[in-house]
């Protein structure tokens, strides 16, 4: 259920198209199990991850989302976003998402610690709960689902500027 169904069902109805819904591999693999067949289409709404550009088409935007740097609660190292681009910072990211693209091209120096594909997200937000990492790139929601059940959880870098505002789409 949720915004991306009932969009995906509704373009359907108005095409004449019957929806066969499918288990979604983990984020960084949806390319490739694309292009073994396990779907016809990823409909879920899914940020334009640059590393996935060469391989899909996404739809127009439905809408947009921002992406914030999240660090834990009692972590008050940085002073701003440019701060975060050190050899002294490790981000944790998940390989073929949105995570990864983000460190590398906006915060070179930084260390990145990968997570294979199949990765839960929650597993970066547990990485840097656990000091195993300093910070993670994710959005709003990600988040929320994550404090409620780890206290105390993360919190927003500079939380009224996004490290980026990705489009949605399918």
């Amino acid at each position: 259920t949720g915004l991306a169904v009932d969009y995906v069902n509704i373009a359907a109805g108005l095409l004449n198209l019957k929806i066969e819904w499918v288990q979604m591999t983990g984020l960084g693999t949806q390319v490739e199990a694309l292009k073994q067949g396990h779907y016809d289409v990823v409909a879920n709404d899914s940020p334009y991850v640059f590393t996935m550009i060469n391989f899909v088409d996404f739809s127009n935007p439905v809408y947009y989302f921002p992406v914030h740097a999240y660090v834990r609660v009692n972590d008050k190292r940085f002073k701003k976003l440019n701060d975060l681009n050190s050899s002294k910072v490790t981000f944790v990211g998940i390989d073929g998402d949105l995570s990864v693209d983000l460190v590398a091209r906006m915060y070179p120096k930084a260390v990145l610690a990968t997570l294979p594909a199949s990765t839960d997200p929650g597993q970066m937000m547990m990485n840097v709960k656990t000091k195993k990492a300093d910070i993670a790139i994710l959005d709003p929601g990600s988040i929320d689902t994550f404090n409620k059940n780890n206290v105390p959880g993360l919190v927003a870098f500079a939380p009224q500027t996004p490290v980026a505002v990705y489009p949605i789409g399918f």
